[in-house]
């Protein structure tokens, strides 16, 4: 049985209906907000890891700098 691109994770498009898109689009705003709130977590986990060593504060400056 092959495997449609969307499966494979390729996230190739070849002859998607509209539907189809706003599907894909919707599954993939999913998948960023849950990337997002990872983040986050990720984010408190490092600063309280680093709060017991107490260089919390000079870090949680580098970890707020602007992303280029």
């Amino acid at each position: 049985m092959p495997v449609s691109p969307i499966q494979s994770g390729q996230h190739e498009i070849t002859s998607a209906s509209e539907n189809d898109l706003v599907y894909l689009c919707s599954e993939l705003e999913k998948d960023v907000r849950a990337l997002q709130q990872e983040g986050r977590m990720l984010k408190v986990r490092i600063l309280g890891a680093l709060d017991q060593h107490k260089i919390s504060d000079v870090l949680q400056n580098i970890i707020d700098l602007p992303h280029h």
